[in-house]
């Protein structure tokens, strides 16, 4: 019970100073998550000209909610390469852009929910994912695991087939598969109830 206002408002501090070491240990492990892009990815210019540890809230390639990181938007930056350990910082993201990188493939690890370590399992929360114009030749099998996400961007690719496992994605309300080498699609998607937008 509070016994005034000064009470009220070291009990309001106190919730804030909270508040603000979750979200600045949220966004270190998220640097940290970035930052494991770097080797892999020569060309990226993300960490000579845009990404900065000092003000990682202010950047605009993210979008906070609540404290939050709820969206990453990284298309054009010179990453065809993702690691296992990029997602190890997000669990709270619901929209990644990863469209115009030269993306061949996904990590194979992608969607195994058995390992609680494997480069996309943590994105529980994850609904919509851009993938275009990068350089897919088959639909990812491993995002059909993401059985949250309701928008899927792969257009613009070299898609030729799409894996029967997308069956497993019902909450799918878009699919953009424009500008493909597709000639058919499995029946599975006719099975996809909550589809708009093919």
């Amino acid at each position: 019970m509070f016994r005034g206002c000064a009470d009220l408002r070291l009990w309001s501090s106190s919730i804030q100073a909270e508040e603000w070491a979750w979200s600045s240990l949220d966004m270190a492990a998220f640097g940290a998550a970035l930052r494991t892009l770097q080797p892999v990815n020569q060309r990226c210019q993300l960490f000579r000209e845009e990404w900065s540890d000092e003000d990682p809230e202010e950047w605009e390639r993210i979008l906070l909610e609540d404290g939050e990181l709820v969206e990453l938007m990284l298309e054009s930056c010179s990453i065809p390469c993702l690691t296992q350990e990029f997602c190890s910082g997000l669990p709270s993201l619901k929209k990644l852009w990863l469209a115009e990188n030269g993306i061949k493939q996904l990590p194979d690890t992608l969607g195994d929910l058995s390992n609680l370590d494997a480069f996309i399992s943590k994105l529980t929360k994850l609904v919509r994912l851009g993938l275009a114009a990068n350089l897919f030749m088959a639909f990812p099998a491993q995002i059909c695991s993401l059985e949250g996400l309701e928008i899927i961007d792969l257009s613009e690719n070299k898609v030729s087939e799409v894996t029967s496992a997308i069956r497993s994605l019902a909450n799918l309300t878009r699919l953009d598969l424009h500008t493909n080498e597709l000639e058919t699609l499995p029946n599975e998607v006719s099975a996809l109830t909550s589809l708009k937008t093919l």
